[in-house]
């Protein structure tokens, strides 16, 4: 965010310099253009050399403080019944919120720049060109925002989902489980369950059909399986963006962040997963939070129950319990 930050206001300040070099226009005050232009390139610098050193909410009152620079630009840089070049500067503004900043924050900086652009043109005295300017950059923002949100919003989803399956990776169920994490030790009356499945002899099916039957099997347990969690009354999804319970951890082994489940009801959970495909088995190991131990740590005690249940036998699921680990085999 630094980064860009910098580069937004030192290529500004740069521009209008720029302009500066040109013979002039009606209305243009090249001493107020000039002082915008080196307080511009002066928080560059802060920016640039402040880079990852400051919190991310930081960069907010720079973004606001840029519209205001922009709408000084606007209204000393032309006359009423001229069109000011500056105006399009207002884009930048718009980008660089719909790509850091979630949509609250995008629309407010999306009303703030119209709106400041609109008090401009009736300060000076809003003539009908001044009309089609302002409609002219109201559409073309709104539009800018849409397109740059939507083309963030595939970028993410595709950096947090796994490619063959389409359901989230290992990273991104990390993530939610961390922030389920703090969900719960803000409410110590819930619970919070994760399991780790293996998918038992998926090395066979490899061998037998080849990696693109291999493929083909881990595509249909996914669909087979988030539809299974959807179904489930047990489970209470992290919230309504929230990304699936259900996540591909790596080779054949899935992830399932269980919610509002003691280790009972993630077994229950488990076993009408395992009923959901007769030509398939899986092992798993459970494992509940004990409200203070690590993602990893809460992790590697599910993956050593997982261990157990495929060392026992496989087609089974083991909870990693205290003193002694419990074995629930399908009916």
């Amino acid at each position: 965010m630094g980064l860009a930050s910098a580069t937004m206001y030192g290529a500004g300040g740069l521009v209008v310099l720029g302009t500066l070099a040109l013979p002039t226009w009606p209305g243009r005050h090249a001493w107020i253009l000039a002082s915008v232009s080196l307080v511009a390139l002066a928080a560059a610098g802060f920016l640039y050399l402040s880079a990852g050193r400051i919190p991310p909410v930081a960069y907010h009152p720079f973004l606001a403080a840029g519209t205001v620079l922009i709408t000084a630009l606007v209204f000393w840089g032309g006359a009423a019944r001229v069109p000011s070049i500056y105006a399009c500067l207002y884009i930048w503004v718009v980008v660089y919120a719909a790509y850091f900043y979630p949509r609250s924050a995008v629309m407010f900086y999306l009303l703030f720049v119209i709106a400041s652009y609109g008090a401009t043109l009736l300060a000076r005295h809003l003539a009908w060109i001044d009309l089609g300017s302002w409609l002219t950059l109201t559409g073309t923002a709104v539009v800018a925002t849409v397109v740059v949100s939507i083309l963030v919003d595939s970028l993410r989803h595709a950096a947090g989902s796994d490619l063959l399956t389409g359901l989230a990776n290992r990273q991104t169920w990390e993530e939610a489980l961390s922030r389920e994490m703090a969900r719960t030790r803000r409410e110590p009356s819930r619970t919070l369950s994760i399991a780790i499945i293996d998918v038992d002899l998926f090395k066979s099916v490899n061998d037998r059909h080849g990696h693109q039957g291999g493929d083909l099997l881990l595509r249909g347990l996914s669909a087979a399986w988030t539809q299974g969690l959807r179904e489930s009354d047990l489970l209470t999804r992290l919230d309504g963006d929230g990304p699936p319970l259900l996540a591909r951890y790596g080779g054949d082994e899935f992830a399932v962040l269980l919610a509002s489940c003691d280790s009972e009801q993630a077994c229950s959970v488990l076993t009408r997963l395992q009923s959901g495909r007769s030509d398939v088995t899986f092992s798993a190991g459970v494992a509940t939070w004990d409200g203070t131990e690590s993602v990893s740590a809460l992790v590697a005690r599910a993956d050593a129950a997982l261990y157990t249940a495929k060392n026992t036998g496989r087609n089974r699921i083991v909870t990693d319990g205290s003193p002694e680990e419990t074995s629930h085999q399908p009916v």
